[in-house]
């Protein structure tokens, strides 16, 4: 009789350690929430200069001898481009008599394109409007995606070669 509660002792005392053990290890959850902002970064580097010279050169395009690089990032989903437009020109020539234009590399996502900044359409007032034209397609999710910028300018024959002329250019990331 001894041994018959010895052994229900020995079964009981086993299966309440058996029982109990995993109620010593608890366990709880918690949420963990990943907030990301929208990323739109665009960046461009190298200045450019242009010598235009001989006569056979007025009026024709003129490649400059470097290019400028330009550098975007975004996590939009939405369609982006990027677009281009003159917002500064230092020169006391009227517009007319000088054009610039820029060519955008296709690179990895982007597909570029030709947009001019500047034309020898000037604006009944002697200026030209700075108008805002489109450098790339549209595009979406790129991270440190890098665009060769080909520039080119002209000048015709009412162009004064006493003057330097200074254009700043805007590059802007936007929706489509």
């Amino acid at each position: 009789m001894i041994l018959k509660r010895l052994g229900v002792f020995l079964f009981i005392t086993a299966f309440g350690f058996a029982t109990v053990q995993p109620a010593a290890g608890q366990s709880d959850v918690h949420e963990v929430t990943v907030e990301v902002n929208e990323i739109e970064e665009i960046s461009v580097s190298g200045n450019l200069s242009f010598e235009i010279g001989p006569a056979n050169e007025l009026d024709e395009w003129v490649s400059a001898d470097e290019t400028a690089t330009l550098t975007t990032t975004t996590n939009v989903h939405s369609g982006r481009k990027i677009t281009v437009q003159a917002v500064s020109i230092n020169s006391g020539e009227t517009l007319g008599n000088i054009g610039l234009r820029v060519a955008a590399g296709a690179s990895g996502d982007i597909d570029g394109e030709t947009a001019e900044i500047l034309g020898f359409n000037p604006s009944p007032g002697g200026q030209e409007d700075y108008v805002v034209r489109d450098l790339t397609n549209s595009f979406e999710t790129v991270h440190e995606e890098s665009i060769d910028l080909n520039y080119e300018a002209r000048v015709n024959e009412d162009y004064n070669p006493e003057n330097q002329t200074e254009v700043q250019v805007k590059y802007t990331l936007t929706g489509v």
